[in-house]
């Protein structure tokens, strides 16, 4: 008795969860679309709309260097010459950045320095023979101590040169280029910009090849 009543109820419930289910997907697909192309979409135009052109800005004007000419490409990529404060003979303040508009070419160098001594005569030769062209910058490293002003312009006096003499009496050149040697060339075009460096002593056609590229 008990078996069938179970077998009764389970077979009452199966039909009620049938009855249910049917009725739920009836429901559904009611409210389901038909087909795919009836899936609601964004609105897409006809065309496309080309819009308005962009304007057309003119292009800026190249700038010129001192010469009036338009720099190069390659002048463009150039390093920028640190500008710093430099002592003349006579102690008075002068900017490297003074100089600019001519090419220039820094040595710097020092008394107690025998590599530097052994380029000096060719640095002289080069000045007495380019300086209408080349502002040549003979940068004595004068910090008071080892080396003084006034014991350099002795130095170059009693040697005979007369290159132009400056002094680095505030230090700012030797930081500027980062010295932790010398001699140091540094060879500076007439925009500015450096052109080529060289640690150590130059035979006189080593001067004369870095003399033509910053001419040239």
């Amino acid at each position: 008795m008990k078996r069938s009543l179970k077998a009764i109820l389970f077979i009452f419930f199966a039909v009620v969860l049938m009855f249910g289910g049917a009725l739920l997907y009836q429901r559904l697909t009611a409210k389901a679309p038909e087909t795919l192309d009836q899936v609601p979409t964004a609105d897409e135009p006809d065309e496309m709309d080309p819009g308005e052109e962009m304007p057309q800005v003119p292009a800026p004007e190249p700038e010129q260097n001192a010469s009036g000419e338009e720099p190069s490409q390659e002048a463009d990529s150039l390093e920028a010459a640190l500008d710093f404060t430099l002592m003349d003979r006579y102690g008075e303040e002068q900017k490297l950045s003074s100089f600019f508009g001519k090419p220039i070419i820094i040595n710097f160098w020092a008394t107690w320095c025998g590599p530097c001594q052994m380029e000096l005569p060719y640095f002289n030769e080069a000045n007495e023979k380019y300086s209408d062209q080349i502002q040549f910058l003979m940068l004595d490293l004068a910090d008071g101590a080892y080396e003084t002003r006034e014991g350099a312009i002795a130095f170059a006096e009693n040697k005979g040169y007369s290159f132009p003499l400056y002094f680095d009496e505030l230090g700012e050149g030797a930081m500027a280029y980062g010295i932790t040697a010398i001699p140091l060339t540094v060879v500076i075009n007439a925009d500015g910009r450096i052109v080529d460096t060289h640690l150590g002593t130059m035979s006189s056609e080593e001067l004369q090849v870095l003399i033509d590229k910053v001419l040239n």
